[in-house]
């Protein structure tokens, strides 16, 4: 289990079979083939990656004022597998344009999208792209310009830092892996 950014251009958070031991705790007492303890793993790996990117989005969420559908477009999970047991969630493109936070419109001394106010910018049609956004001038000059956004960058490691703080993580996987295991025997029995 384990959080960290690169570059501020993306988070991963992992979860592996082996941290903690809650494989081994599990399995004393049970008489299980190795192939169903490995499906069994995955299986709980992945609904505990679910379940994390679920408290991810919320905190985010609450945190920011997002909607959780923006969020939830940006956090990927990959799954683990009978060879990988491994689940990682990413979270790569952590940068939100303003159009995509709201109705646009001119208020006061800026532009305001949904509940974000950017101050100094203004609407533009990019005949080049399509797209109209929320942009601000780099310079005095009129030109270059940037489009403008919400970062949430920060909020997601910190979220993930929080989840797993605790063991919590690790006790989610615990009883996912207990219940896997209980409904596996007994499909196989």
């Amino acid at each position: 289990m384990g959080c960290r950014g690169i570059g501020g251009i993306m988070s991963v958070f992992s979860i592996d079979a082996q941290d903690g031991g809650s494989i081994e705790h599990a399995l004393l007492g049970l008489d299980v083939q190795e192939k169903l303890v490995q499906i069994a793993a995955y299986r709980a790996l992945n609904k505990t990656a679910r379940w994390l990117k679920t408290q991810t989005i919320r905190q985010i969420s609450g945190e920011t004022g997002l909607t959780q559908k923006l969020i939830r477009k940006r956090i990927h999970m990959l799954h683990a597998n009978r060879k990988h047991l491994r689940a990682m969630l990413t979270s790569r493109n952590q940068h939100i344009p303003a159009s995509e936070l709201g109705r646009m419109r001119k208020s006061g001394k800026g532009v305001r999208a949904g509940k974000f106010y950017f101050e100094g910018g203004f609407v533009a049609h990019m005949p080049s792209t399509g797209k109209t956004s929320i942009y601000r001038r780099k310079q005095k000059a009129r030109l270059p310009i940037r489009e403008l956004g919400f970062y949430y960058g920060g909020f997601t490691s910190r979220a993930w830092e929080d989840v797993s703080k605790g063991d919590e993580v690790m006790q989610r996987f615990g009883r996912f892996f207990e219940h896997e295991l209980n409904y596996i025997s007994r499909k196989h029995n």
